[in-house]
């Protein structure tokens, strides 16, 4: 089985959520719940992306340590910048999608939309650079048709629904 969901740690949970929720909009993700004021959950149906910041006690403590010290190292909140996350997607156009709203969101470029054969020859993926200085990927490994909107997925989607509402019988389809 895979993963259930992944959390980050930042200093300022409502700018990295801010970021994040604009740039992974067009993957189909939104806020789902925020259980506390320092942790939020970001998902398509369940939050499986976590960003949490420090707890009204940790943030007391921190700056109880910043006013009794220079060293700025232990007046922050431990941020773990060296990750590398990558989102599932189901078309290249997602991918595009993604890396243009992250670009808006004030990610930077870690390259753009395209094959990179050198990992799988279907690999079609696009890298950010978050506010905090994480590497974030969009991804899609789907063949041809298969990965890109259009007429095709309309089609698809057309019998899908049919079959759902029972037509198949009025349709011949089977």
């Amino acid at each position: 089985m895979g993963f259930d969901h992944i959390g980050l740690k930042t200093a300022d949970v409502d700018k990295l959520s801010a970021f994040y929720l604009k740039a992974l909009a067009p993957l189909g993700y939104r806020k789902i719940m925020q259980p506390m004021p320092h942790v939020v959950g970001l998902g398509t149906c369940g939050p499986s992306f976590w960003l949490a910041g420090p707890c009204p006690e940790q943030q007391a403590a921190l700056e109880k340590v910043a006013s009794e010290s220079e060293d700025t190292k232990t007046s922050s909140w431990p941020v773990s910048t060296p990750i590398h996350v990558a989102f599932s997607t189901r078309s290249r156009a997602a991918v595009r999608a993604f890396h243009k709203a992250a670009l808006e969101a004030g990610a930077k470029c870690n390259g753009p939309p395209g094959f990179r054969p050198e990992y799988f020859s279907l690999y079609y993926a696009a890298y950010v650079t978050d506010p905090e200085g994480r590497n974030i990927e969009a991804v899609c490994m789907l063949p041809g048709i298969w990965s890109e909107d259009g007429p095709f997925w309309s089609l698809i989607s057309g019998v899908a629904v049919a079959v759902a509402a029972g037509a198949t019988k009025w349709w011949g389809i089977w």
